[in-house]
């Protein structure tokens, strides 16, 4: 009974044991599989990731920050400003008064001001010994300053720092629409070069079939040799095209995994494995040649702004200034014939400064800060009128585009038609092999054209979106 007992429990942990390495196996299996699978991506993802790891973005907006700060700064000019200072006084050099009244003891005798003695350059002492006056004294105070008029000058410096915060927030939304363009751009280059890579691999089966079945014609001598090593020259063309494809694919997906913030050795799955065209009717009609909302049309309007609040900057230099400073100040450390001279107290100060005459340099100066506001609206104009320009540009961009994805249809439909028949006259021995190569290189020359034509109507509406400041 005991041995029985032992075999069941030692069962029963070998069971737990091995059910525990089983699951570990599962987890272990599936983390393989997915890594071979790579990592999913979609459009919208690419996106996200590109705007969270782009380091120009994250420059952007540290700058949005600094600008934010500087805002805050320029506010703190309307409020008073306190300072403290103290300062202590030791000397051994002489002391000499030159003056014409003289200087009376506690007694009320006359002395002499001078109070070193010239012979040996030593202080001269009272009748009880003690120094004349003491070489050391110390003052200290603590005040506030309040600018009450400045000539416009913090009013102004506020506006510009607030102007400048805007154009800092319209750059980070320029730049994040450049991450979402490039990011766009790298992402159906990958799609496309997918479904070529895809294309050259059947086109190479296709090739290997027709070059085992002229290989066959030839063993049975019912063709010559000559025509075998012209299906293995295409064959080898048709290798090195597939070489470049995969080339070219894994340089696409070393780029997107840098937008995207991967290791450059992760490996990818894209969810759009085909890239799909809308119909022409699911196109955008002709746009409303408006520019209010691209962020770069709306940076160089505050940039207008701005100019215009430097131009009261300049001539606040060449208004009066008017402030008040109040504090509390204590003097101490003097003595005079053993009586310590110390002062105390409150004090109100008010100041103004007013410019008379610089020989007209307020003049010219206000003059030149005009005309940088006159050039800042003829600029404003002239990128206005480029930018309508260059929204109608990517709209035909567009439009062509679209127009050339569905040429690019058509002739492979009439490639493939004229493949499929050149096969059926081949067999049946009314055409030349040449002819029939030919027809297979048309027809994957005319596969490429259309993918890359749907690629590139992916890209230009992306720039399309981002001419009119709309992008996703």
């Amino acid at each position: 009974m005991l041995a029985r007992n032992d075999r069941k429990s030692n069962y029963a942990k070998f069971s737990k044991y091995g059910l525990t390495l089983c699951i570990i196996l599962a987890l272990m299996l599936a983390c393989f599989q997915e890594s071979t699978a790579g990592t999913l991506i979609t459009l919208e993802g690419c996106r996200e990731r590109a705007l969270v790891n782009s380091e120009d973005l994250r420059v952007e907006k540290t700058r949005r920050e600094q600008a934010h700060l500087r805002t805050r700064e320029q506010r703190t000019h309307y409020l008073p400003k306190v300072t403290a200072s103290g300062h202590y006084l030791d000397s051994r050099n002489r002391f000499e008064w030159d003056v014409e009244s003289s200087l009376f003891d506690p007694l009320g005798r006359i002395i002499s001001p001078a109070t070193i003695n010239p012979l040996t350059g030593r202080p001269i002492n009272d009748v009880s010994g003690h120094h004349i006056m003491k070489q050391t004294a110390y003052y200290t105070k603590v005040e506030a300053r309040q600018p009450l008029y400045m000539g416009g000058k913090i009013n102004a410096a506020n506006r510009m720092s607030e102007v400048a915060e805007r154009i800092s927030l319209k750059a980070v939304e320029a730049k994040r629409q450049d991450v979402i363009v490039e990011a766009d751009q790298t992402y159906w280059r990958f799609v496309a070069v997918g479904e070529k890579l895809q294309s050259a691999r059947k086109y190479v089966e296709l090739l290997e079939a027709l070059e085992a079945k002229v290989n066959h014609a030839v063993e049975t001598g019912l063709v010559h040799r000559n025509e075998l090593l012209k299906v293995r020259v295409r064959r080898n063309e048709a290798l090195l095209d597939l070489e470049r494809a995969k080339n070219g694919r894994e340089l696409l997906r070393m780029s997107l995994c840098r937008i995207m913030g991967f290791d450059p050795g992760t490996s990818l799955k894209i969810a759009d494995e085909e890239i799909t065209i809308p119909a022409a009717d699911e196109l955008p009609e002709a746009p409303v040649l408006s520019v209010i909302d691209r962020p770069d049309y709306r940076m160089l309007e505050d940039k207008v702004d701005l100019t215009r609040e430097n131009e009261r900057l300049v001539r606040s230099d060449f208004l009066p200034r008017v402030g008040i400073t109040a504090g509390y100040h204590y003097l101490g450390g003097i003595e005079l014939y053993q009586t310590s001279l110390e002062g105390r107290g409150y004090y109100l100060l008010a100041s103004a400064e007013i410019p008379l005459w610089q020989w007209g340099e307020g003049k010219y100066k206000t003059q030149s800060a005009k005309l940088d506001s006159h050039i800042a609206q003829l600029e404003l104009e002239k990128y206005k009128k480029l930018m309508k320009l260059e929204i109608r540009q990517a709209f035909f961009a567009m439009s062509e585009a679209h127009s050339r994805c569905a040429m690019t249809e058509a002739a492979l439909e009439e490639a493939e038609a004229n493949m499929e028949m050149s096969r059926d006259f081949y067999e049946l021995g009314m055409e030349q092999l040449t002819d029939h190569l030919e027809a297979q290189s048309r027809r994957q020359q005319a596969e490429a054209e259309h993918i890359t034509a749907k690629s590139e109507f992916k890209i230009e509406e992306t720039n399309y979106h981002r001419s009119l400041g709309k992008c996703p």
